[in-house]
């Protein structure tokens, strides 16, 4: 497993929680934390390189793009895109609701900007439910749905 973080203090409160030895070592613009099959590139997601994902085969997106404004979330797709290797999958989860009742993180992500970001990939929504009534923040300003997307891309 192969992972990014830019805070290396939620990369040692991974390993302390799940009690899991592991070194480290700095290479290029990253400390990069190894241990058993786990290694975790703490540093500026944009400074990944395919180097560093020659033998990625998946790519699970629990929370990156929708932590990342607009103006930033096609830069992360266009990225992605460039670094991972040509028969990678992806299972992506998004969220999407009302943006003019609250701001993120996270932002609202809806299918038609999930279809534009990722064009160099073939998708298809896996699953799609409102849960609204477990995003008590969401009902207090108003918002009459929470809608979650859960995505598998393909890079072609």
């Amino acid at each position: 497993m192969i992972g990014i973080e830019l805070s290396s203090l939620a990369v040692e409160a991974f390993f302390t929680e799940n009690n899991i030895g592991y070194s480290m070592q700095k290479v290029d613009k990253f400390s990069i934390y190894d241990a058993q099959d786990i290694r975790i590139f703490c540093g500026d997601y944009f400074d990944l390189e395919a180097k560093h994902l020659n033998t990625v085969r998946a790519v699970y997106d629990r929370g990156s793009l929708i932590a990342l404004p607009a103006d930033l979330r096609a830069r992360y797709a266009q990225h992605l895109h460039a670094i991972i290797p040509s028969d990678c999958q992806m299972l992506l989860l998004t969220r999407n609701y009302p943006q003019s009742k609250i701001s993120g993180p996270p932002y609202a992500v809806s299918e038609a900007e999930v279809a534009q970001l990722f064009k160099g990939f073939e998708y298809e929504q896996l699953e799609c439910f409102d849960d609204i009534q477990n995003e008590p923040k969401y009902q207090q300003v108003g918002a009459d749905f929470v809608e979650k997307a859960v995505y598998s891309l393909q890079k072609i």
